[in-house]
């Protein structure tokens, strides 16, 4: 029974675990594909399912026995899973695939087979087809580099993954130097898509971080009160143009006293806690006191949710202060009333001015 040398077992354990990366690379790639339909993500997760077929091939050849397959089967499983990964980056770097590649990557597997049947050495065989696909993932690693930003790592890693690519030819054949080759083209590899996932999620990011920047300024800046309140009326969110509005400098404050104590008639605060029990949404008015005992007049409208993410209920609503309204109302009303009572008193005085004038006559 053939035993397996340390230098074999080194390369099966470098072999073993840029498999297992590979194939979980691939997972995570698909699995973001899923969730995100982007098309680079499905051609990343094709083409590191490609490189994970082609390692395993790779390691059969290492083996004391390998099991016996079709001779050449890695090759084209390099081949593909190569050409979807650079036909991948065009697509995230938004241009229309050379298939230039394509055809530079099939000759040169073609010459690479030649050489192959020609009897010229394995090793060295290979590098038409290497250097075409070297030199592909270069190309695609200078084009992320000159997007810049947060494609500039993985266009670094893309760049030294080709270059590593392109010595296989020459130095495979090194005793020495194939263990160490394998577990840097392996640290590449991984480093490279590690470094791809880090260029796509960095764009998704940043347009999370600016549409939760633009709700905040939605809540944040408006005139209008805006909050939430649990099941037992303690305030879990409020904006400062109802802490403006009420007197108080942080939610904390605001939360001690509660909701319940801003009604100033107990009654109006049963109707609305009825109302909100036979509806799930509601507009109403009430009076509510401020942090200094103060007085101000609200309308006050929202609803009712039952999936907040905790399980509980709770109601969040808008706040108008409608005090100044209401007393600019009352000032007008008392103006019209006056004036009525003005335009009654000259009726009346024009009539008895009549009155008079007749007598008088």
């Amino acid at each position: 029974m053939d035993v397996a040398s340390p230098r074999d077992l080194a390369l099966l354990a470098i072999c073993g675990l840029d498999v297992a990366a590979s194939a979980s690379l691939a997972a995570l790639f698909f699995f973001l594909a899923r969730r995100e339909p982007e098309v680079w993500l499905r051609r990343w997760g094709l083409g590191w399912t490609g490189i994970t077929g082609a390692e395993l091939l790779s390691a059969n050849d290492i083996l004391p026995r390998p099991v016996p397959l079709v001779p050449g089967r890695a090759a084209p499983a390099a081949l593909t899973s190569m050409l979807l990964l650079v036909s991948g980056t065009y697509a995230f770097l938004g241009r229309r695939y050379w298939h230039g590649w394509t055809v530079a990557a099939l000759v040169g597997g073609a010459c690479t087979a030649a050489l192959d049947a020609s009897g010229l050495d394995p090793v060295l065989a290979t590098a038409p087809g290497i250097g075409a696909l070297s030199l592909a993932i270069a190309w695609c690693g200078w084009a992320l580099v000159r997007r810049g930003g947060a494609t500039r790592l993985s266009g670094v890693m893309l760049i030294l993954w080709g270059m590593h690519a392109m010595d296989y030819p020459f130095v495979g054949d090194v005793e020495g130097f194939v263990p160490f080759g394998l577990a840097l083209s392996a640290f590449l590899q991984i480093g490279a898509a590690l470094a791809l996932l880090l260029a796509h999620l960095h764009p998704s990011r940043r347009a999370l971080v600016e549409a939760t920047a633009q709700e905040l300024a939605m809540i944040d800046h408006p005139t209008v009160g805006i909050f939430r309140a649990d099941a037992s009326g303690r305030p879990s969110l409020a904006n400062p143009a109802l802490l403006d509005m009420l007197g108080y400098g942080e939610l904390d404050a605001l939360r001690e006293r509660g909701a319940a104590d801003l009604f100033v008639d107990p009654g109006a605060r049963a109707g609305f806690l009825a109302a909100l029990e036979a509806s799930e949404s509601l507009e109403t008015e009430a009076v509510w006191s401020r942090r200094d005992g103060s007085r101000l007049q609200v309308h006050l409208s929202g609803r009712v949710l039952t999936d907040a993410g905790d399980g509980e209920p709770c109601f969040e609503g808008f706040v108008v202060d409608m005090t100044e309204r209401r007393r600019m109302e009352a000032q007008l009303d008392a103006s019209r009333r006056l004036q009525a009572v003005g335009r009654l008193t000259g009726g009346i005085a024009h009539d008895f001015n009549n009155l008079l004038t007749v007598i008088q006559g």
